[in-house]
């Protein structure tokens, strides 16, 4: 499942003076940029719109439509192209100095407590370690 936003409390690596530091997610302001296009466009436009003026309805058959209401009239449904997050992100350091990034600043730590990570290191690293040994014992 992917995610749209990074969480509060989440451990992360920011950039801070033109180094990346780890750091850990206090408050988030979430933001995003849509590309969307009408289904009733027969040209397919593309629009640019904030995400919180699409509107979210979940179908008889379970999935989720997107629309859009264009001053008063009935909501309108779109197709979602492309989603961009330009939330604002407040991350605390280690030392205790706090600091309001976007999320280009941002980047999610990659723990190495995941099983799936753990045990594909750990074939990577057996594989290199057998293909080393095969080129010893040839030499």
């Amino acid at each position: 499942m992917c995610r749209l936003f990074l969480e509060e409390n989440e451990p992360v690596i920011a950039k801070y003076r033109g180094a990346w530091y780890e750091a850990r997610i206090v408050m988030v302001e979430r933001q995003a940029i849509c590309k969307i296009y009408f289904k009733t466009d027969p040209r397919k436009t593309e629009f640019t719109v904030h995400l919180n003026h699409l509107l979210v309805a979940e179908s008889a058959t379970h999935q989720l439509r997107l629309f859009i209401r264009i001053q008063q009239n009935d909501p309108e449904e779109i197709e979602l192209i492309g989603f961009r997050d330009v939330s604002t992100y407040t991350v605390e350091f280690p030392d205790g100095i706090t600091e309001r990034l976007t999320r280009k600043h941002v980047r999610p730590l990659h723990t190495s407590n995941r099983s799936d990570n753990n045990s594909t290191a750990a074939t990577d690293s057996d594989e290199e370690n057998e293909q080393e040994e095969e080129e010893e014992t040839t030499v």
